[in-house]
């Protein structure tokens, strides 16, 4: 089962904080500067939305809270582009 998926601008209501929609799309774009790397928040772009998943999500505050010790290569894989199969049974999943 997949997780939910999140608009980015909502990712504070999800979270429980009063965040400007715009913070969700920096963190994708420019990411986070932690211990000397670089953390992006990885979204999925549906149509002309993105959207992050509940598991993106964690993988990223995840990373922010690591030291500079633990690996962190799963939470900086970002797909750069997916197949038309894989779109097509995303936008089932979401009842387009």
């Amino acid at each position: 089962m997949r997780s939910a998926m999140i608009p980015i601008g909502k990712i504070g209501n999800f979270l429980g904080y009063d965040l400007n929609p715009a913070t969700g799309h920096r963190w994708r774009v420019k990411g986070i500067l932690h211990n000397g790397r670089r953390i992006r928040l990885a979204a999925q772009r549906i149509g002309a939305r993105y959207y992050v998943s509940e598991e993106d999500l964690r993988a990223f505050i995840a990373a922010l809270n690591s030291s500079n010790n633990e690996s962190s290569q799963q939470n900086s894989i970002h797909p750069v582009s997916i197949s038309a199969t894989d779109a097509d049974k995303l936008l089932d999943d979401f009842g387009v």
